[in-house]
């Protein structure tokens, strides 16, 4: 799940805060007992990562690829990865990854000023790091969560496009401009993917390349190709977007 989405949800668990936990269980490998009766201070988003703040420790919940979650509507005959009970509400995690850090770790491991949806987002510090991988493809550069934290294939597909690069530019081939310009709209694009997620609009309204057949631009047939170190899908017009 990419960063936007995972924001939306983080917002709608919000309702957590300050509330304590009658009870911590599921299959996870965690010191659960460390979380009953304990209450969760915040709950937010960094990148790709759900967290739940308690006075000590922090819960990260990652969806991996087939993660999802229910708000008081247990799945009968199925252990969650992670429930949290209240007193009155009950939020439960299947198939996730969960892991517990402490508090005083979380900043370190998820660097709040290159995660796409922050506030403290950095264009500057991301552009650098950026930079920095000249030797690598542009399309394994959007998808690593040390630069490009919460950006997900449907966000670099999106972003190379409307800044006209081919994903398998290497990055230290592409001009400084147009580089800005991948990163600007990777952050725009996130935006109006949170705005959708959070609204319950369909995303698809607002994709150009993603899973298209046909390039809006140019009309010519859209390729659909595995691409870079992750081996993940790229859609491309090469019409439109120029491989440097």
């Amino acid at each position: 799940m990419e960063g936007p989405p995972l924001k939306a949800i983080a917002e709608e668990l919000s309702f957590l805060t300050d509330k304590k936990t009658t009870s911590v269980f599921g299959s996870a490998k965690i010191e659960k007992e460390l979380l009953e009766g304990r209450t969760i201070q915040r709950v937010y988003s960094r990148g790709k990562n759900l967290l739940f703040q308690f006075p000590e420790y922090t819960v990260r919940v990652h969806f991996v690829m087939f993660g999802s979650y229910t708000i008081d509507n247990p799945r009968k005959n199925v252990t969650p990865s992670l429930s949290f009970k209240t007193q009155n509400m009950v939020v439960e995690f299947y198939r996730c990854s969960i892991r517990m850090i402490r508090n005083e770790e979380v900043d370190v491991l998820f660097d709040e000023e290159v995660d796409i949806m922050s506030e403290k987002w950095n264009a500057q510090k991301v552009l650098e790091l950026t930079l920095h991988q000249a030797d690598e493809l542009i399309c394994d550069v959007l998808l690593d969560q040390n630069i490009f934290s919460g950006v997900g294939n449907i966000i670099k597909n999106e972003a190379l496009f409307l800044a006209g690069v081919h994903p398998l530019s290497r990055t230290g081939n592409i001009p400084k401009a147009r580089i800005q310009d991948v990163i600007s709209q990777a952050r725009t694009f996130s935006r109006i993917f949170y705005e959708t997620r959070k609204n319950g609009e369909e995303l698809n309204a607002y994709l150009q390349i993603y899973q298209k057949s046909k390039c809006p631009n140019s009309e010519e047939k859209v390729l659909r190709t595995q691409t870079g170190k992750r081996k993940r899908l790229s859609y491309v017009c090469p019409a439109v977007q120029f491989q440097y």
